[in-house]
């Protein structure tokens, strides 16, 4: 409504500049007039479209909400369905362990006891997610020592803990999916005595597995190890 306000003030106003001021035909003003408004409106627009902005952000003010980006008001108006959640009502911000599956999707005791103890020995940055690990059960330290580890950093997205039980070393490694199986060449099944290679078709079902929960709303987490029988002092392979 204000471009258009402000296109008949133009016009009107030329318009009588032309026909009291300068005496010159109506017709001929009038075209003028028109012409002039016409090619000022794309002109005058980004003010105009600034100024409406201004306007729905005090008349928002009056009914208590503050306006931090006027382009905002734009993006609201746009809404078809605005759903918000007031944490303490649905949701109590904690995080909880929902499941702990191997590559192939199968419940694995084992995954979760060693995203346990990563989670439990680790010494640096620690988010929610450690926290859901270790209250997700008992303890499961007992007779496992830690020797190192390294710390999680954004760049390698991953934190690596080595520790020790009787004598056998296992370095544990928990960050995001996609870069651990960048990392790893085998993984492990519940039921099968060896280590399967994790060749091409075993990563499809890992990437699947993972998208089936992130589309199921959960936070997937993996969390390999590699062992070593090398006494105290020795090295531990990948």
């Amino acid at each position: 409504m204000l471009i258009v306000r402000l296109t008949e003030l133009l016009v009107l106003f030329v318009l009588l500049i032309n026909l009291g001021a300068f005496h010159r035909p109506w017709l001929e003003s009038f075209l003028f007039a028109v012409a002039l408004a016409v090619g000022l409106t794309p002109e005058l627009l980004p003010m105009i479209v600034s100024v409406t902005l201004a306007r729905g952000a005090v008349r928002m003010a009056k009914a208590q909400v503050i306006v931090k980006r006027l382009g905002a008001i734009h993006d609201l108006g746009s809404m078809d369905m605005l759903c918000t959640d007031k944490t303490g009502t649905l949701t109590e911000a904690q995080i909880g362990l929902a499941h702990q599956v191997a590559l192939s999707g199968a419940d694995s005791e084992r995954v979760l006891n060693l995203a346990w103890l990563n989670s439990h020995f680790q010494a640096g940055l620690r988010n929610p997610l450690d926290t859901a690990i270790v209250e997700s059960g008992p303890p499961r330290a007992a007779g496992w020592t830690k020797i190192d580890e390294v710390p999680f950093d954004f760049q390698r997205r991953r934190v690596s803990v080595l520790v020790e039980h009787e004598s056998r070393r296992l370095l544990i490694t928990k960050g995001a999916p996609e870069d651990i199986l960048k990392l790893a060449v085998r993984y492990e099944e519940p039921g099968e005595p060896e280590l399967l290679p994790l060749n091409d078709a075993a990563r499809a079902r890992a990437a699947k597995a993972f998208d089936q929960l992130g589309a199921e709303d959960f936070a997937p987490s993996a969390s390999p190890g590699a062992s070593s029988s090398q006494p105290r002092g020795g090295n531990c392979d990948r």
